[in-house]
């Protein structure tokens, strides 16, 4: 069933962000917490990233895909409850990018992660999982775009990338520093 109150309410402030705005960015953040404060989000597919959507501070998503697993507590078939620190998006794409300008401070293979790259942006750092190559050399200036790592290349098979995002030691939701697109038809 619509909701046609929220609907009208979200056409409302998509048409003021698209014909009216002074600061794009910010009226389209607006919309996105609008909408997510009213949508219940779906566990295997919530947003599409898109390389080409950014946040009010530059940051570009890492990969276009679906989030596959979200941000937070979850529970267990076994009732056990756990604290899920980033996101797993499924994508086509074979290279992960660098959300933004930032420094490789770590980069190497763990259990959990398998290879990864750990990256500082000042206010925050970043940890991009599962990947199966790494381009990144730690020291290194990365910049907003460059590849920082891959995946195998594979006829029509998706892969999964863990993204993990850091703000004073404590994982933060990386939803909230990255804006994403609603539409996943370019995925399927």
């Amino acid at each position: 069933m619509i909701d046609t109150d929220v609907t009208n309410e979200a056409i409302r402030l998509v048409d003021k962000a698209v014909n009216k705005s002074t600061d794009i960015r910010e009226d389209s953040k607006k919309v996105y917490e609008f909408v997510k404060s009213k949508v219940k989000l779906s566990d295997k597919i919530t947003f599409v990233f898109n390389n080409q959507n950014i946040n009010s501070e530059g940051y570009i998503a890492p990969v276009k895909g679906i989030v596959y697993r979200e941000f937070g507590e979850e529970t267990k078939r076994n009732g056990v409850k756990i604290f899920y620190k980033g996101v797993d998006i499924l994508t086509r794409d074979t290279k992960v990018k660098s959300l933004g300008d930032g420094l490789v401070i770590k980069a190497g293979e763990n259990g959990m992660l398998g290879k990864y790259v750990e990256i500082e942006y000042g206010e925050f750092k970043a940890v991009y999982g599962k990947l199966n190559k790494i381009d990144a050399e730690v020291g290194k200036e990365i910049r907003k775009g460059e590849i920082i790592g891959r995946f195998n290349r594979t006829y029509n098979q998706k892969k999964l990338l863990h993204l993990e995002i850091w703000k004073d030691d404590t994982p933060i939701d990386p939803l909230e520093v990255i804006h994403l697109s609603v539409n996943n038809a370019e995925f399927r």
